[in-house]
């Protein structure tokens, strides 16, 4: 090959090349895919807990409240007894009635009911379980702040009461539907025991009433200690 036809082929490669150069404007990734990184893509953060889902709570914890109360049978609750007006019923209790009406002065929060005979006196009494149902609608009652001198109290089973009191002079079963789910009433002097029906398998205290009892209280003998009275001497000694 001469020297001219190597140097027309020369720049016909050379203009060529200068073409290609200037028609290629891609980066030199472009069109494959990024290398995969060695290190796991860490997952997204979890969004911040707030306050309020810190704070919020399943089920409000009920505790008692006011005076310990104890359940005496035939006369009344810790210092409340039958013939109790409002006024002193309220000064006992250390608060206004949370709903008063002519015939009961009732503490659903203390789930204690006082009721009243029409001259304004104390003739029964009724406590419940905590979540009892009551009036006004969708409010329950609280927890009952007291029991009885042998132990007797709310939630117990009837095999714990029955330990505990003895048998009752009536029991009496309640077949119809209510509220309370009572299916059992228990009655002793100057005492009605309402056992609920919590699941299919559980019955449990569920109310008591107190009304004024028919025992008479019982007369103490005089004491060994008294003194006793010299018999009158007849006349003439």
């Amino acid at each position: 090959m001469t020297v001219e036809s190597r140097l027309l082929v020369r720049g016909a490669l050379c203009s060529g090349l200068a073409a290609t150069l200037a028609g290629c404007t891609c980066s030199r990734n472009e069109g494959t895919p990024p290398a995969a990184s060695a290190a796991p893509s860490s997952p997204a953060p979890a969004p911040a807990e707030s306050v309020s889902d810190r704070m919020r709570v399943e089920r409000v914890m009920r505790v008692p409240s006011g005076p310990v109360l104890q359940i005496i049978p035939g006369q009344g609750v810790g210092a409340i007894r039958f013939g109790a007006t409002v006024e002193t019923i309220e000064r006992l209790m250390a608060m206004p009635c949370e709903f008063k009406t002519e015939h009961a002065c009732r503490y659903v929060g203390r789930a204690v009911e006082f009721f009243l005979d029409d001259q304004g006196a104390t003739n029964e009494i009724r406590m419940h379980r905590v979540e009892r149902p009551t009036t006004p609608e969708g409010r329950t009652f609280g927890v009952f702040n007291g029991r009885m001198a042998e132990g007797v109290t709310f939630t117990m089973l009837p095999q714990g009461v029955l330990g505990l009191i003895g048998p009752p002079r009536k029991t009496e079963a309640v077949t119809q539907e209510n509220p309370f789910h009572t299916v059992q009433v228990d009655y002793y002097d100057g005492m009605r025991i309402e056992y609920d029906r919590m699941s299919p398998e559980k019955i449990v205290v569920g109310g008591i009433i107190l009304t004024k009892g028919t025992k008479s209280a019982a007369v103490p003998p005089p004491s060994a200690s008294a003194p006793r009275t010299k018999p009158k001497a007849a006349p003439g000694h």
